[in-house]
């Protein structure tokens, strides 16, 4: 699958109710941001604890451990500061976990983002 049929699968999945996944943005390869779900509202992204308290966005990648781009890089910091400011929280791994390290994560044994994906790159 490319970049661009997997960007397109995502967005086609998560509006689709009966996936019971979301997230509140998706961002493909060449930094495109889709806007899925309002910041305001709870996206099914983390588990049921976890979606009401954190915003979740989707990084494109084809296949598990491809690169993470430098425009979606780009994209996601420039969400990220957007969302810190709204929301107050800081921009540092204690407020930006992977979905591989908070609870629900680690309980169903998630990978996500994981390697290649790295946060003092991003930050």
């Amino acid at each position: 699958m490319t970049v661009e049929e997997e960007f397109r699968a995502t967005l086609s999945w998560f509006a689709n109710p009966a996936s019971q996944v979301s997230a509140h943005g998706v961002i493909a390869a060449d930094g495109t941001l889709a806007n899925v779900v309002d910041p305001d509202l709870v996206a099914w992204h983390a588990g049921s604890a976890a979606n009401t308290s954190m915003l979740g966005v989707e990084l494109v990648q084809p296949r598990l451990g491809d690169p993470i781009t430098e425009a979606q890089y780009r994209t996601l910091r420039w969400w990220l500061l957007r969302m810190g400011l709204r929301f107050g929280f800081a921009l540092d791994h204690l407020h930006l976990p992977e979905h591989r390290e908070i609870p629900q994560g680690i309980a169903q044994g998630k990978t996500d983002v994981g390697p290649p994906f790295d946060l003092s790159r991003l930050l």
